[in-house]
């Protein structure tokens, strides 16, 4: 019993001398007097200047407690910033008694406003990395006691207040800063899970500022358990810089509608419900994985954007105008997608896009992400593209500005092969339907083969292909056959220009196809046949009128074979070559019952401008009152002016000529016969061969003199 007693007041004395310590020691010992030798220590430990600026405390009991105040860490030599890491307080505390039985229990670690400054220079050297190479060589090894066994190690937790930390890398022109950085840490004990709450605000200098707020749940992480951390709360909200100056900023907030969640054990990840959303639009994504950290990862999802006024987004969050024809597009945009992702794979296995009356659906099986190589299929039910094109004042503006020259020589375009349907398209006023086309993309570009489309009664079979080789080309091959003019270029220029049914090729390449007038770098052939048809505003009986008109002192009546402001045929053939965009007839011929017209034309393709001649044939002057004198005759037209409605010029002298060249040949021939003296006898063989020839010599002088009958034309 005695030896018990001395034990138990042995004991209690023990205890009393271990709190006597724990308040004693630290009135006896300051360590401030010892802060020039701790300052020096740590400086050869970093290989950095450490300074103690602040006063040092410490506590032996109940817990060993050592607080600092005032930390800098120096910068490296050649670094702008001066210190590397400053800290205004550093607060650290273990119980004593668990430590003596081998446990490390540590209080709560405090940091109180610490300021980190990360930098790059010019060549790629940071100022941190002769930190991480000293202690490169030492692998990371979790804690062990003596006899091998891992140390019991709890922490109360961890609290950053007030953090900040600044990035700049020279060497990729970027700033980039993190501020107001809290940290809150539940107790860290492999026993029970971790939780972290945890706040900042982002800056991309010149790009984005941001705020985040996230709460997490770990388990497994200081043990050899399988590790998981779930996610319970996420927002980022913030603004990205405006695209130019004068625009706004454009807000976003990310946030969760669900857990986001990684366990290591199955190596799965759940990320549902995950919410992009600024103003009006919203981008909801659903992400699941299997084996996502090995050669084996499958990732499928649903991204998902429903409907929304995009034409407002951009006006009120972007700041920016779409100018459009048509005030109403945009008005309806939605999207509804679903993907698979592997190993340099990825596949999008539906796709539906509605923008106002348009639907789009489609898949797609990319098998190479690198090479970007694979096939897709895209079916588009109706779309009228003018409805989202500048308005005619608009477009003027636009041409009007200098167009920027796009090189196309870094483009690359994958190994693609798709097919694209659509089954109703308005483009430039012209109307298709049943759109078929196969897509082919390589390394010398872009293949169109074959678009296959019915085009107003007719079938067209176009054939493009585009090379990316500096400012690109374009090839265009066209064939359109039993097409049906009238509504066709009606729609096209936007007035009625011709009518009639036949067929059309052009094989052109342009140099500069996404120029400003990218005509005018075209070059080719360009040929067309039509049947029983008019060209409007191109009146060649009219013109015909209105010179015999003029001659005659005369109004004319009677145009019954042809209506105001129109040349009717029965055919109509052209061939022409183009040069620099400039198109020149090689054949030009129009045939009626009662009209022939042939000439020679140029057109300027750049801006739609006519300039040649044409000479038509007046087969038959029945109902043409006034037009009789010159049936039968070469009438010679000059065209000029808009394609569309050319000015028509005659040479009114030739068509004098033209009109009185009977009456002219028989004044020759009466004149002639006085010339040469006699009547009927004067071809008598009395006269004699000297004879006959002398008059064959007049006879010549006097045609070339009046005009002949091999030169009606002249003057």
């Amino acid at each position: 019993m005695k030896l018990l007693k001395w034990l138990f007041f042995g004991v209690i004395a023990l205890v009393v001398l271990v709190v006597a310590a724990g308040f004693i020691l630290p009135l006896v010992v300051d360590p401030n007097d010892h802060r020039e030798r701790i300052a020096s220590e740590a400086s050869k430990a970093m290989g950095r200047e450490v300074s103690l600026d602040g006063p040092i405390a410490w506590s032996v009991f109940p817990w060993i407690a050592i607080e600092l105040n005032d930390v800098k860490v120096a910068n490296e030599s050649g670094f702008s910033a001066p210190h590397l890491l400053s800290v205004d307080e550093a607060t650290v505390r273990v119980q004593l008694v668990p430590l003596i039985r081998g446990e490390i229990r540590i209080g709560e670690v405090l940091l109180r406003a610490p300021d980190v400054n990360l930098q790059i220079d010019g060549s790629g050297k940071s100022n941190w990395e002769s930190l991480v190479s000293a202690d490169s060589g030492a692998a990371e090894q979790p804690a062990e006691n003596d006899d091998g066994e891992a140390l019991d190690l709890a922490v109360a937790g961890i609290q950053v207040l007030g953090a900040r930390v600044s990035y700049s890398d020279a060497e990729a022109d970027l700033k980039a800063s993190i501020s107001e950085f809290n940290l809150t840490t539940s107790a860290i004990d492999a026993s029970r899970p971790l939780d972290v709450e945890l706040s900042m605000v982002m800056a991309v200098d010149g790009q984005m500022n941001a705020k985040l707020q996230t709460q997490l749940e770990g388990r497994g992480l200081l043990d050899s358990s399988p590790a998981s951390l779930a996610v319970s709360r996420l927002i980022v909200e913030g603004t990205t810089a405006p695209a130019s100056p004068g625009e706004s900023e454009l807000p976003f907030k990310l946030s969760l509608t669900e857990p986001l969640s990684y366990t290591e054990a199955d190596d799965a990840l759940s990320a549902k419900g995950m919410v992009l959303e600024s103003g009006p639009a919203k981008v909801i994504l659903s992400v699941s994985g299997s084996a996502v950290t090995s050669d084996r990862q499958v990732v499928t999802g649903q991204l998902e954007i429903p409907a929304f006024n995009l034409r407002a987004w951009l006006g009120e969050a972007m700041g920016a105008t779409f100018e459009s024809s048509d005030p109403q597009v945009l008005s309806a945009f939605s999207t509804d997608l679903m993907f698979t992702v592997r190993p340099n794979k990825a596949a999008l296995d539906s796709m539906t896009i509605k923008l106002d009356d348009t639907t789009v659906t489609g898949k797609a099986d990319i098998s190479n992400l690198e090479k970007l190589m694979g096939t897709f299929n895209v079916q588009v039910d109706e779309i009228n593209v003018d409805r989202y094109l500048p308005s005619g004042d608009t477009a003027a503006e636009t041409s009007d500005a200098a167009a920027e020259p796009v090189n196309l020589a870094d483009l690359d375009l994958g190994q693609l092969t798709g097919q694209i349907g659509i089954g109703a398209m308005k483009v430039a006023g012209v109307s298709a339907t049943d759109v078929t086309l196969e897509l082919i993309s390589g390394p010398d570009g872009v293949t169109l083969k074959p678009m296959n489309a019915g085009l107003y009664g007719g079938l067209l079979d176009t054939q493009v292909q585009l090379q990316t080789d500096g400012l690109g080309r374009l090839t265009f091959n066209q064939d359109i056959s039993d097409v049906q003019a009238g509504p066709l270029l009606t729609d096209f220029l936007g007035t009625q220009y011709m009518t009639g049914t036949g067929d059309l090729k052009a094989n052109l390449v342009m140099d500069d196809p996404l120029g400003a007038n990218p005509l005018a770098s075209a070059n080719g052939t360009v040929s067309f046949s039509f049947n029983d048809g008019a060209i409007f505003g191109m009146d060649v009986f009219g013109a015909l009128n209105r010179a015999m008109s003029l001659l005659n002192r005369s109004s004319t009546d009677g145009e019954a074979k042809s209506e105001e402001g129109q040349t009717t045929f029965s055919s109509m053939v052209l061939e022409a070559a183009v040069t620099n965009g400039v198109l020149k007839t090689t054949e030009l011929a129009l045939r009626s019952p009662v009209l022939t017209v042939d000439g020679a034309l140029t057109i300027n393709l750049a801006d739609m401008t006519v300039q040649g001649d044409i000479t038509p044939v007046l087969l038959d002057a029945t109902g043409l009152s006034g037009l009789d004198s010159i049936a039968g005759k070469k009438i010679p037209l000059t065209l000029s002016g808009d394609l569309s409605a050319p000015g028509i010029s005659i040479d009114v002298g030739k068509l004098l000529l033209a009109s009185q060249q009977d009456k002219i040949d028989e004044k020759k021939d009466e004149l002639l016969g006085k010339l040469l003296g006699g009547d009927d006898d004067d071809d008598s063989e009395a006269d004699g061969e000297e004879g006959s020839d002398k008059d064959k010599a007049k006879r010549k002088l006097l045609n070339s003199l009046l005009g002949g009958d091999d030169d009606d034309d002249g003057n």
